[in-house]
């Protein structure tokens, strides 16, 4: 028995130790090398030293320099309408006419109240004159002749308020007919003839579209930086409507509003255009380009190099030995697809435009594409590009290379 156990043991054991050396046996074998991997192919540009016009971007909406709702100020049936809907109308012009038959009553009342208070005052007057004697030589008591000045004191009071209702009477009689306070264009009419209206009635809404204002909200970090330009010289924008991003439009700089709004940090702005051939319309939305300030020596990337993540923005960088870097940067002002950087990218350096997703610091690439001077010009329309030159010769910004910058590219070598 004891023989048999010792047997067992003994192969137990020899199992154990094939078992270690073919662990042994199979570790010692040389793992096979992974494979590297291919290089990435990306598209770069390289950034650029360049001026730039310092400009904010934002929306607005067109609305009108004068802006009336017309109430009426008295009740009655309405008798006529003196325009069509989306007529232009003159200051002036009578727009609606009211049942006047009872003001006109209330005037004739008042105005013959008036008639017999003044006969009266007028008779109460030459009593006192003729007892005036009579009271020198004492033959009337000093109380009588109290009581007849003081009836020609009332009478004269009463004259007066005779007077007030025929105004009052008349003012109403007047707001029987209701003329247009300005040159405006008028909305529909939603109340026809032979309906009662009131103060209450909105009759029609009138809006001056020869002059027309662009109203819009920049955040409060810009304000300085307006404020600024602004006590230098007279700022314009450019806007262009949403649906016509071509056709661009030129407005002054006239408003900015006394206080910042606390509950979204944006302060209120407002430019003035001429609208003399009515291509504008109060309630229009419209794509807004303020310039502020022009910057020298700007670095300028394209706008789709840069990326976002959890400490900020970042491009990539191709280096000498085309290995990708990651560079953090500060970003500075931009303008449609070009941004310019603060910090972070040197002039001449290869930025990454395509392809940012199969790379990671000290990843090998290819570059099968190198952006042209051209991509880092503003992708404008020619029409939206010759306002800005306008703009500019205006501001007195005498920069050939800006101006060359929003024509056709940058021009820097």
């Amino acid at each position: 028995m004891r023989k048999r156990k010792m047997m067992v043991l003994f192969r137990t054991n020899a199992l154990v130790v094939l078992a270690i050396a073919c662990c042994l046996t199979v570790g010692c074998k040389k793992q096979a090398a992974p494979e590297e991997r291919k290089p990435a192919g990306v598209e770069v540009s390289s950034a650029t030293e360049q001026s730039m016009p310092v400009i904010i971007s934002c929306f607005g909406k067109m609305i009108s320099d004068e802006d009336v709702t017309i109430m009426p100020q008295v009740s009655g049936m309405l008798m006529e309408v003196g325009f069509n809907d989306g007529d232009k109308v003159k200051k002036g012009q009578m727009l609606y006419k009211i049942d006047d038959r009872i003001y006109k009553a209330q005037l004739e009342q008042a105005q013959a109240k008036l008639i017999a208070d003044s006969a009266s005052l007028e008779l109460s007057k030459n009593t006192l004159a003729r007892n005036e004697e009579l009271y020198k030589d004492n033959l009337i008591s000093k109380e009588d002749y109290d009581k007849l000045k003081t009836q020609v004191a009332s009478l004269e009071a009463t004259v007066k308020l005779d007077q007030a209702s025929i105004d009052s009477a008349s003012t109403y009689l007047d707001y029987c007919t209701i003329t247009s306070p300005i040159d405006a264009l008028t909305s529909s009419s939603p109340i026809d003839p032979g309906n009662i209206v009131g103060p209450s009635s909105v009759l029609v809404n009138l809006q001056k579209v020869d002059i027309l204002k662009v109203k819009f909200y920049v955040s409060e970090k810009y304000f300085e930086k307006i404020k600024t330009a602004m006590d230098a010289t007279k700022l314009k924008l450019l806007f262009a409507v949403k649906d016509s991003p071509n056709v661009v439009s030129v407005a002054d700089l006239s408003f900015i509003d006394n206080k910042i709004d606390a509950a979204t940090g944006t302060i209120m702005l407002k430019g003035t255009v001429a609208n003399q051939n009515s291509s504008l319309w109060p309630g229009q939305f419209v794509d807004i380009y303020l310039i502020v300030d022009v910057i020298k020596e700007a670095i300028l990337v394209p706008m789709i190099s840069v990326r976002y993540g959890q400490d900020g923005p970042y491009i990539f960088v191709i280096n000498d030995k085309n290995e990708a870097e990651i560079r953090p940067v500060e970003l500075g002002t931009s303008l449609e697809n070009v941004v310019a950087i603060n910090l972070g990218i040197k002039k001449g350096e290869k930025v990454v435009t395509s392809g940012q997703l199969m790379l990671y610091p000290g990843a090998k690439v290819t570059i099968t594409k190198t952006s042209t001077k051209e991509d880092l010009s503003p992708q404008l329309s020619p029409d939206v590009r010759k306002s800005f030159a306008k703009v500019l010769e205006q501001l007195g910004v005498q920069d050939d290379a800006i101006k060359t910058f929003l024509s056709s590219g940058s021009v820097d070598e």
